[in-house]
């Protein structure tokens, strides 16, 4: 069962935190378990508290943005994602995951802006190129968005979008909670 999984996996990151209590890392573990058991106010702490101890760790302003986004924080994901990406200009992630919370807000030609830059970085990031397709479908402009999703998919059969996100857990969290919630 996933929930105890995650309150196991709570445990484990609570141990240790008592054996390196300076471990930003930890902390943003900490909080993506916190936020798969409902606990999503706890889970802000502990991204806060990561970023407390490393005002550098752009994996945290991510982690921590794409919670806000999923809680409908919209403006304060925003802030989180620009010190991402002011604090690790190069990585492209952090650029598609602003380009996704701005099409959240309907604000589709910043987010195209954002899934470009995106793709500039990482010219193989799947995750940008899609949603790039979605906003062009969205912005009607249904042409460049078919070339679009044409990349994506000669990408994607390239090999490329596997298993990319998954290096460095949780910073990119793929799946909807409801995905780890038992059927009944």
């Amino acid at each position: 069962m996933m929930l105890d999984y995650n309150e196991e996996a709570l445990e484990e990151f609570e141990e240790a935190i008592q054996l390196d209590p300076e471990n930003s890392n930890s902390y943003n573990n900490k909080a993506y378990i916190l936020w798969m058991l409902d606990r999503e106010e706890d889970a802000l702490a502990a991204y806060d508290k990561a970023i407390q101890l490393d005002p550098h760790n752009a994996k945290a302003y991510n982690s921590k943005a794409i919670l806000l986004d999923f809680l409908k924080r919209y403006e304060e994901a925003f802030q989180a994602y620009d010190k991402a990406i002011q604090l690790n200009p190069m990585e492209p992630k952090y650029s598609s995951n602003k380009g996704v919370l701005l099409q959240n807000m309907h604000l589709y030609q910043d987010a195209l802006v954002a899934f470009e830059q995106a793709i500039q970085r990482d010219p193989h990031y799947v995750d940008a190129w899609s949603g790039k397709a979605q906003v062009l479908s969205q912005l009607k402009r249904y042409d460049e968005a078919a070339e679009a999703q044409e990349r994506l998919e000669q990408l994607m059969e390239e090999g490329y979008g596997d298993d990319d996100d998954y290096d460095d857990f949780p910073d990119l969290i793929i799946f909807p909670k409801e995905y780890f919630q038992e059927s009944e």
